[in-house]
């Protein structure tokens, strides 16, 4: 399993470029209002999700994709970033690329 570290500056800085893309939302309506959501919305939102999650058996394939990814979250929430699992794959990949052609 691969370890990542949230601290990295280079991820870090990848975060931020990312901080205009459009905010999870809870309804789908709500894109149409292009409404903002502030940290408690996004924390509700999350608390629903997890109470979703928390109902699933541990064999399950939608919980299994979400391993992780709710700690992520809220660490999003917490430090205003967007940090994604697949951009931060993406960025790793990118840098075992480099690493490789030097």
């Amino acid at each position: 399993m691969l370890s990542i570290d949230l601290m990295d500056p280079d991820c870090v800085e990848k975060a931020v470029s990312y901080m205009n893309a459009k905010r999870a939302i809870e309804n789908p309506a709500d894109m149409i209002n292009d409404r903002t959501f502030t940290r408690a919305d996004e924390t509700a939102a999350l608390q629903k999700i997890r109470a979703i999650l928390e109902k699933l058996p541990e064999d399950s394939y939608v919980k299994t994709a979400f391993t992780g990814c709710v700690g992520l979250a809220e660490y999003n929430i917490r430090n205003d970033f967007l940090l994604s699992y697949p951009a931060r794959i993406e960025h790793l990949e990118n840098l075992l690329y480099e690493r490789s052609v030097k």
